[in-house]
């Protein structure tokens, strides 16, 4: 195990030189630079601190969980402790929180397998539309330029829905942030 500065290990991680080259080469196609993909890496992290802190304390395992990712993503101890110090004197962004109607009337659309379940049982599209039907949002089938959110399993997707839903700037929200926005319990 290597060590970061701090002395926290942490595991290894080996990429190739084929997944290097895939990897520039996904950046190249969806023409990002380096301060895109920081920023996703920031954002990422962000939300990982949050989770973390839903509950009001960071453990020490969600700490070393937290600098291990945060390192992997090249995101500094000092931004990482910054967000951890945001959250903890309560200055939560904006876009984390869940409001109460802040989703009525907007669209939705799901994209790909869901991987969360609820009440014991794995969610389906349909089951998905349902819920969000209930905090009164409007499901779509396709990703059109009035589209509210688009929600995946994986951000990451290089779906056709993802992808259109980027080249008209929709947000992409991962399938457990949406639930837990929209206060729906699930695992």
């Amino acid at each position: 195990m290597r060590k970061r500065e701090d002395g926290v290990p942490r595991t290894l991680t080996v990429i190739t030189d084929d997944e290097l080259l895939a990897l520039r080469g996904l950046i190249d196609e969806l023409s990002l630079d380096r301060a895109h993909v920081m920023a996703a890496h920031q954002r990422y992290v962000r939300d990982l601190v949050w989770y973390a802190f839903e509950d009001g304390v960071i453990t020490e395992r969600e700490n070393r969980d937290l600098l291990l990712v945060s390192g992997l993503l090249g995101v500094s101890q000092a931004d990482l402790d910054g967000m951890i110090a945001e959250m903890s004197a309560g200055e939560v962004p904006e876009d984390l929180l869940t409001h109460e109607h802040a989703y009525q009337g907007k669209s939705v659309c799901f994209t790909g397998a869901l991987t969360c379940a609820a009440q014991g049982m794995r969610l389906t599209g349909s089951m998905a539309e349902d819920l969000a039907r209930a905090a009164g949002m409007v499901p779509a089938s396709r990703v059109t330029r009035d589209l509210d959110y688009l929600v995946v399993a994986d951000p990451n997707t290089q779906s056709s829905k993802a992808k259109k839903a980027r080249a008209y700037d929709i947000p992409i929200l991962a399938e457990t942030a949406f639930w837990l926005k929209l206060g729906v319990e699930v695992h």
